[in-house]
């Protein structure tokens, strides 16, 4: 494993050396993953350790650090974290097992930005979370094109599982789609692509859930359990299925602005309606099934894809 020095482009990783068998897999798959980082197992010959240390410390852009008790065991573990502080550079900590900071480091160091990688059941889900968090994801470098297909599928897996057991309508989704188009369809300001809550006049004051205006779609968002085939009461009194509503949106916009596609949605399903075949059957994809079918929803993001049918996709690889 290469260790990368850059500037101040690189994450400086702290941890301690009883704890490598845990530190050093998590390190191997962040560089394959285009993050730049430096540890201590390329220390440059004729400087002295702290020196060394310190230098690398002073030019990281993040300190990244790996708790365990081992960790405030040792003492060059609890330098490193405190001279990073004084810095003020930004840290972000991992804690690989529960474990209580000391009382005084607990007082400056407890608002930090942390991941608690022991609550995640699976290497996936963890560095999900991991890449999701600011200070992290903003030190990514470009990956590799051979690695960005294992890249997505890795990446639809870990939110597949992160989302299995959330899907509240108003607190949940919009965080759903900015991750599902940044951590799994690779774009990078999500913010900037989807428009949320959309005002659109109907007889009353409506608000569209999800708009991607460049791909033209429009997204109709329900809570987890919601049955996306089923008729819902409407505030005015009228049964409509969730797809029906957002049909009632679609012919209330500009002509210019109506959807190609429509996408309804509970967190455990998308169902998919080409509005160029109005009267087509819809496409499903299952969270659950995310992984192998996440190429499917690339018509969110390029604009003339168009949707892959299953069976489609599997004659394309057959052949």
């Amino acid at each position: 494993m290469k260790n990368t020095r850059d500037k101040n482009d690189y994450i400086f990783i702290s941890y301690a050396h009883k704890d490598a068998e845990a530190v050093l897999p998590i390190l191997t798959r962040m560089q394959r993953d285009g993050y730049r980082i430096w540890f201590d197992r390329d220390l440059q010959p004729g400087i002295s350790w702290d020196e060394n240390i310190a230098s690398h410390i002073k030019g990281c852009g993040l300190f990244l650090a790996f708790l365990t008790e081992n960790y405030f065991s040792s003492s060059n573990c609890r330098d490193e974290l405190n001279y990073a502080r004084d810095l003020e550079k930004k840290i972000t900590l991992v804690h690989l097992a529960p474990v209580s900071l000391p009382d005084g480091m607990a007082m400056r160091f407890n608002r930090l930005q942390a991941v608690l990688k022991y609550e995640y059941a699976s290497e996936d889900a963890f560095f999900y979370q991991l890449y999701r968090t600011e200070q992290i994801s903003s030190m990514r470098g470009i990956p590799t094109a051979a690695t960005t297909e294992a890249q997505r599928r890795s990446a639809a897996k870990a939110f597949a599982e992160y989302w299995r057991d959330r899907g509240d309508e108003k607190s949940d989704s919009q965080s759903f789609w900015l991750s599902l188009l940044r951590d799994v369809l690779g774009v990078s300001e999500p913010e900037k692509y989807i428009l949320f809550e959309e005002r659109v006049r109907l007889d009353h004051t409506s608000f569209i859930d999800g708009h991607i205006p460049s791909t033209h779609v429009l997204i109709e968002q329900k809570k987890k359990g919601i049955d996306l085939r089923s008729p819902i009461r409407q505030s005015d009194g009228t049964l409509l299925s969730p797809f029906q509503q957002a049909q009632r949106y679609s012919a209330a916009l500009p002509y210019s602005e109506r959807p190609r596609w429509i996408i309804t949605c509970n967190f455990e399903e998308f169902l998919i309606y080409d509005m160029e075949k109005p009267t087509g059957e819809h496409e499903s994809i299952l969270l659950s099934e995310l992984a192998k079918e996440h190429y499917r929803l690339s018509f969110l993001v390029e604009e003339k894809n168009e949707l892959l049918h299953r069976e489609e996709q599997i004659s394309l690889r057959a052949g």
